[in-house]
């Protein structure tokens, strides 16, 4: 069952939007009434905007200070330190939904299932997985010096608050810069790629993840391969809403690997397909 924000935060949808418009930068009220427009599709009332503002920066959690721009004085707003820890609420609960508890109530298993992962300092890694905030904060842990860069397009958290850009950057924010995310596949190169349970939301996935291995790269899978097994119906209601392909063979793996070229190991592990594959 999700959990419902406004039983930990005060603050209403429209007031939290406000501040996910402010993560990237201060704006002064027009700005912020574009930028709404852009998410929203409609235009934004100033009885509607100047009020709430006004609320936000009594109570500490955005401030206000007059710029001259031109000839003319403009009021820009900041997020403050009490403003970001409300947004950072926003993604304490989505670590107790549904997917990212796949990882916390079976930590041991996926730590063990992950422990063959070998990064060096500078790689460059791709990661894309059903549950991206816990696998990122364990791969940062365990290999602070790689460039990690996440892949997420889970709805869950775009549903959450409107603007998925915004909740990616609070997603950086909220692991301290350690990690670029990413909306859609980025379209680069990669040292090594994990991905668990859940690969990008593009056709023939599996072909659109190894044309981004670079050379000498590894790639690390953890994919399943039937509908009765304990990890889909643990979260099949959930996947349910989601459009991207779930189910994969054996053959269809090793067949997608000889294309690019890459040999590795592939086993089964309770109901999971595991693959480990380099160049």
């Amino acid at each position: 069952m999700a959990t419902n924000i406004f039983k930990v935060t005060e603050l209403g949808l429209f007031q939290l939007q406000i501040l996910l418009m402010l993560t990237d930068r201060p704006l002064h009220g027009y700005e912020l009434k574009k930028a709404f427009k852009e998410l929203r599709g409609h235009e934004l009332s100033s009885g509607m905007l100047y009020p709430t503002l006004r609320k936000l920066e009594a109570r500490g959690y955005i401030k206000g200070e007059w710029v001259k721009k031109g000839k003319r004085k403009k009021r820009l707003y900041y997020l403050t330190d009490k403003g970001w820890n409300e947004l950072k609420k926003l993604l304490d609960i989505y670590l107790l939904s549904p997917l990212e508890n796949l990882w916390s109530n079976f930590q041991g298993f996926w730590e063990a299932l992950l422990s063959d992962i070998k990064i060096s300092k500078g790689d460059r890694v791709l990661c894309s997985a059903i549950f991206p905030l816990s696998l990122a904060r364990w791969l940062i842990r365990r290999f602070p010096e790689s460039e990690l860069h996440v892949l997420v397009e889970i709805p869950a958290i775009s549903n959450m608050l409107p603007g998925i850009t915004k909740i990616l950057r609070v997603m950086e924010r909220y692991l301290e810069g350690a990690a670029k995310y990413h909306s859609s596949l980025p379209n680069m190169k990669f040292s090594t790629i994990i991905c668990v349970l859940k690969p990008p939301q593009v056709s023939m996935p599996l072909e659109q993840l190894f044309k981004r291995l670079d050379e000498n790269a590894q790639v690390f899978l953890v994919l399943t391969k039937s509908t009765d097994n304990i990890w889909i119906q643990y979260f099949s209601n959930v996947l349910s809403s989601y459009n991207f392909k779930v189910l994969f063979s054996a053959d269809e793996i090793l067949s997608a690997a000889s294309k690019y070229s890459l040999s590795g190991i592939l086993r089964e592990e309770k109901g999971l397909i595991v693959a480990h594959f380099w160049r």
